[in-house]
């Protein structure tokens, strides 16, 4: 199973008032993202296509349901359970031949934001192919926790 990971440059956001995850605040978006972009947790100032150190839109792959700048999250939510304490409903990406093939990442950014910050990501060991069916990216056991460390 893929795990979210926030980056560093997010929690520092977070505690700054940059993000407002609540249901009504800003919209999250989930991108999906070839392997030639390797994120990791402590890229300086990540962010999607805005202004920033590293920009992951760089290798974004669209099409089919899929188009540029990703899919939004529906009904975010911010609750005291601190297995859940940032989740959103399931994404369903219908079912569409022309659907990337390549897909490594999951980029999560903040497209409210000006410099459209991201928060975190997902990759997986190979890539996922898309295209047959209809796919979903899981958020039953929410999208990401805050710990202690």
């Amino acid at each position: 199973m893929a795990t979210f990971v926030l980056f560093d440059q997010a929690r520092i956001d977070l505690l700054s008032g940059v993000h407002n995850l609540a249901s009504g605040g800003d919209t999250i978006k989930v991108a999906t993202v070839s392997s030639a972009t390797t994120p990791s947790q402590s890229q300086a100032a990540p962010h999607f296509g805005g202004s920033g150190t590293t920009d992951l839109s760089t290798n974004e792959v669209i099409g089919g349901s899929i188009s540029a700048g990703g899919l939004t999250l529906a009904n975010q939510t911010v609750s005291g359970d601190p297995n859940t304490l940032f989740n959103a409903d399931d994404v369903v990406i219908a079912a569409n031949g022309s659907n990337p093939s390549n897909v490594r990442h999951l980029v999560y950014y903040n497209d409210t934001d000006a410099s459209k910050r991201c928060l975190g990501y997902v990759t997986y060991t190979v890539d996922q192919d898309l295209s047959s069916g209809s796919n979903t990216i899981d958020h039953t056991n929410g999208i990401f926790q805050v710990s202690g460390n």
